[in-house]
């Protein structure tokens, strides 16, 4: 990995003044803030927790100050290393949504929304991950980071929150549709008013009843709850191929993110 790359992920003030001269090594342009914060990875078993595992993998042996578990991480061809003096540690990493802008069977590219510390100050980065796939695992072949972007508030701001999700394909009469579950799983309290469910492929099946059957359903219209923290969870009802997101947007509807995504395992 470019030394100038893994200082600008984890160091605010080398992120912006260095972000003028970086090289992404991706070709993809880095996608806006304001579209998305998890915390903890969401659930196994769904593709969306499988391509976030190496990406998580990597900040959690930061946290650890562990180059070797960061090295492994990394698909076993990549072009990119890590050595101890690439790594400037204690900083705080946070990363926000995760959002998949390519895709093929052997490779994605993911982008993510990052928050770092660094003495009391934060700034927000692009985070983009090229994934390939090594031993039927994804492992990151290449990363970059585009411009740091002062935090300083100029409104309201998204929640820093990680959700799970569980699909039932036997929870209904259908051979074709399920019972999909949403977890809070770690992070802030969200007012349930403003945390939408949206997507494709949300539907009423037959024998069930889940408490959301239709997008654009609020976490609060569909449990009655008026927060959502920890623990709590709500029930979609999903179509095999659905892919369903979910969204906080603030109460003067200007602001919004994506908070966490789902894809079926028919899509």
């Amino acid at each position: 990995m470019d030394r100038r790359r893994i200082l600008q992920a984890t160091g605010v003030a080398v992120a912006t003044t260095l972000a003028g001269c970086l090289d992404d090594g991706s070709g993809t342009e880095p996608t806006p803030d304001g579209d998305e914060p998890t915390e903890e990875p969401t659930s196994t078993g769904s593709e969306s927790a499988a391509y976030e595992v190496p990406i998580r993998d990597l900040w959690a042996a930061y946290d650890a100050e562990n180059v070797s578990g960061m090295r492994a991480a990394y698909h076993p061809d990549s072009p990119e290393t890590i050595s101890e003096e690439d790594v400037n540690f204690g900083n705080e990493i946070s990363l926000g949504g995760f959002e998949v802008v390519e895709r093929s069977d052997d490779a994605l590219t993911v982008e993510v929304n990052a928050t770092v510390t660094e003495g009391g100050e934060t700034a927000r980065v692009v985070h983009s991950y090229e994934l390939r796939r090594a031993d039927g695992e994804w492992a990151i072949w290449r990363f970059s980071v585009g411009a740091a972007e002062s935090t300083e508030p100029s409104g309201p701001t998204a929640p820093q929150v990680a959700f799970s999700f569980e699909y039932d394909g036997g929870a209904t009469d259908g051979s074709d549709t399920a019972v999909l579950t949403i977890t809070h799983t770690a992070g802030d309290t969200v007012d349930a008013a403003n945390l939408y469910v949206r997507g494709d492929g949300i539907v009423a099946p037959s024998g069930a009843q889940p408490a959301v059957t239709a997008g654009g359903t609020t976490w609060a219209s569909a449990t009655g709850a008026s927060s959502v923290t920890a623990g709590e969870s709500v029930t979609v009802g999903v179509a095999s191929d659905c892919e369903v997101r979910l969204v906080w947007q603030a109460a003067d509807g200007d602001t919004s993110a994506l908070l966490a995504q789902y894809d079926g395992p028919g899509t």
